[in-house]
C-alpha cells in the first residue's frame, strides 16, 4: 500500500468512526436522559469535549487563533448552536 493509499484509507476509517459515533450519540443521549436532568448532562458533555481539547492544544505546538473579522461569525454560530 502506497503512502497515499494508506491516508485515504486512514481518512475513511476516521470518516466512518465519526459517523458511527454521531449516530450512537442520539442513542446515548435519549438513554442517559433516563438517569440524568439535561443541565447535568449538557455540562458533563461540554466539560469531557473541553478537557479533550485542552489537552489536544497542550500536546501540539501549534495554535491558531481567529482572525478579527471572523469572531461576529463564530459567535453567531455558537449562538445558533446553542439556542437553534
Amino acid at each position: 500500500m502506497s503512502g497515499r493509499e494508506k491516508d485515504d484509507a486512514i481518512t475513511l476509517a476516521l470518516m466512518t468512526l465519526t459517523a458511527a459515533f454521531w449516530g450512537a450519540s442520539f442513542v446515548a443521549g435519549k438513554i442517559a436522559l433516563r438517569e440524568f436532568p439535561p443541565m447535568t448532562l449538557t455540562f458533563t458533555r461540554f466539560l469531557i469535549a473541553t478537557v479533550i481539547i485542552f489537552i489536544y492544544l497542550w500536546r501540539t505546538e501549534e495554535v491558531h487563533y481567529p482572525r478579527r473579522e471572523d469572531l461576529p461569525l463564530l459567535f453567531g454560530l455558537g449562538f445558533i448552536g446553542i439556542f437553534g
